[in-house]
């Protein structure tokens, strides 16, 4: 779902299909630390300290919800 996984840089990408989508990275201590609507298969965050953090995906028009563990470097 995630490329390149473990993360050393500020970019990801995530399948074509999640165009349109709600992205929430969540920290490992449960702390919701990034929130966007996905609007290009290449994904930029903010400056995010290195550790293990759940992806959640969630389609709105669907309301199917993807998760996937991205570690960062």
């Amino acid at each position: 779902l995630l490329a390149p996984n473990p993360l050393e840089g500020d970019r990801f990408s995530v399948p074509a299909s999640t165009l349109g989508s709600r992205m929430e990275l969540i920290s490992n201590s449960g702390k919701l630390a990034y929130t966007a609507k996905i609007t290009s298969n290449v994904v930029e965050w903010p400056e995010l300290p290195p550790g293990v953090y759940q992806v959640r995906i969630t389609d709105d028009a669907s309301t199917s919800v993807r998760t996937a563990r991205l570690v960062k470097q």
